[in-house]
Formats: C-alpha cells, sequence, structure tokens
C-alpha cells in the first residue's frame, strides 16, 4: 500500500482526511505520521469532528437501532478520544467565532440532557445572557434551527 507524504496529506480535504484518520486509528506505525508538526492541528480537528459526529448520531440512536452499529460506534468513540487525549494541547488560538459556536452546541446537549431527566430545571436556570430561561433559549434555538431548514 502506498503511504501519503506529510504535504499529501496536509493536502487532503476534510472528508479524506477523517477517512485517513479513521483509517490508521488502530495502527500506531501508520499514526505516527498523523500527529506530525504540521498535521498535529488538523488532525485534532478530524478527531474532535468525528466525536461530534458520533456524539450527534447517538443522540438519535433509537431501541431498534442495529446493536452491531450501536457498538462499532462506540468503539469508534473510544478509539478518537483516547488518540485526541494523547495529543499535546493545542498551540493554536481559538477564533470566538468558533470558539462560541462550540459554547453554543455544548448548552444544547446539556440542555437536552437536563430536559429529558428534570424539565423543571429548564425553567429555574437563567441563560448569562439575554435574561432567558435555558427552556426560552432551547425553544429559541430550535425555531432558528426550523426556520433555516425550512
Amino acid at each position: 500500500m502506498h503511504e501519503l507524504t506529510t504535504k499529501q496529506l496536509a493536502a487532503l480535504g476534510g472528508r479524506d482526511y477523517i477517512n485517513e484518520i479513521k483509517n490508521r486509528l488502530r495502527d500506531d506505525s501508520r499514526w505516527v505520521f498523523m500527529v506530525e508538526p504540521e498535521l498535529v492541528e488538523y488532525t485534532r480537528w478530524a478527531l474532535e469532528t468525528i466525536i461530534a459526529s458520533i456524539d450527534a448520531q447517538q443522540a438519535r440512536v433509537s431501541d431498534g437501532d442495529d446493536p452491531k452499529w450501536v457498538k462499532s460506534m462506540v468503539t469508534l468513540r473510544r478509539l478518537c478520544q483516547a488518540r485526541l487525549s494523547a495529543l499535546s494541547p493545542s498551540q493554536m488560538p481559538i477564533s470566538s467565532t468558533r470558539e462560541a459556536r462550540a459554547w453554543r452546541a455544548f448548552s444544547a446537549r446539556l440542555a437536552k440532557v437536563l430536559d429529558d431527566h428534570d424539565p423543571e430545571a429548564l425553567d429555574r436556570l437563567q441563560a448569562p445572557y439575554g435574561g432567558l430561561t435555558a427552556r426560552q433559549w432551547l425553544d429559541a434555538r430550535h425555531a432558528k434551527r426550523e426556520d433555516a431548514n425550512v
């Protein structure tokens, strides 16, 4: 099998790079190239993207879904998280836009857990800005997404 050079890996588009990540996760001798200084931030992004995608898919899982598929997603997430945890801390500054999106996504996941397990808590908690309750914030987020999908 022909191995890609670091330059070739760096030039890959996001989807192709993610495929390379998935193909190399279990092979330490091939993984070492993914953590070269030129690639480490791209690798971090790809691992975070895979994990976020798995989390979104798992949020949609129902009892009737194929248990083998669910197990494979759990395994893939575990492998990605292990590789991500092994990376040195990011040296790149996080853009405020990217950070804001990440916090909104985190907040939405947290609100969903609250809604599933303690719905009344959404009415007790205030968002830090805007004077909205967590429920109002979550409802506005859902409405905005529905408007974007129309």
